[in-house]
């Protein structure tokens, strides 16, 4: 084994020049010899929900502090990281065989996804932990995604410090607040975690873009609001003319 890792590590131009190790890279033998416990339903079906958000959001670009964490928690080998990253130039391209990867490790490789999107160490990207852990509703979560990013992107962008007003006239808690802080590195994905924590169980996407709206005009970024309100009006456009 510690041979065969030399040869991976060493060769020159990755996985296209690795014909010699006589292996097949993407069924990988030494996963045979894992001992995992296998996700449960309720871990996959979250996981599944929210996947084709998981496969644009993380980041994974070289060097991924993320990958180096889930290879500290023994449920990625570098084998594995040189699969995720040869020759893949978006973190799309790159996410697809992470996940891939992930499903086969069981309930251990949720639990370090989840730990390693949190943590400061990892992608540091909370919000997406804590889409896949908390219990609110995936559906509407995704009907609202486009909304919640142009949101959270411009109100952090005008003013990076002062994101906390529209949580704060929303009714979220401070301490809420600094967790979302805490476990992530941009205003953007600070934000958009107190947002999804918000939401929680409701599932009245209508009443939710009201309350957001009224929140922007309560703080005077009457101008994202309008053109949130543009941008609804499109989707619903486009939707009308695709179902006829």
């Amino acid at each position: 084994m510690y041979r065969l890792k030399r040869e991976i590590s060493t060769t020159r131009h990755g996985i296209g020049q690795r014909r010699h190790c006589g292996l097949d890279f993407e069924r990988l033998p030494w996963v045979q010899w894992l001992d995992v416990e296998p996700l449960s339903l309720e871990q996959r079906r979250q996981l599944q929900s929210v996947y084709s958000i998981l496969l644009q959001e993380i980041h994974s670009k070289k060097t991924s502090k993320l990958l180096h964490f889930l290879v500290g928690r023994g449920v990625l080998f570098w084998q594995d990281v040189v699969i995720i990253q040869q020759r893949r130039q978006t973190d799309l391209e790159r996410n697809s065989p992470l996940l891939q990867i992930l499903l086969t490790r069981g309930k251990e490789g949720f639990r370090a996804l989840v730990d390693g999107l949190r943590s400061r160490y990892g992608a540091w990207q909370g919000y997406l932990a804590e889409m896949l852990e908390s219990k609110c509703r995936k559906e509407t979560i995704k009907g609202l995604f486009d909304v919640l990013k142009i949101t959270c992107h411009d109100l952090t962008k005008s003013n990076p410090v002062g994101w906390t007003a529209l949580p704060r006239q929303l009714g979220i808690r401070i301490k809420s607040i600094e967790k979302a802080r805490q476990q992530n590195k941009l205003p953007c994905n600070q934000l958009m975690q107190t947002l999804l924590q918000w939401i929680g169980q409701k599932n009245d996407q209508r009443h939710i873009l009201s309350e957001i709206f009224d929140g922007l005009n309560r703080i005077g970024r009457s101008d994202i609001a309008e053109k949130l309100v543009v941008n609804e009006k499109r989707r619903i456009k486009l939707q009308m003319y695709a179902s006829n």
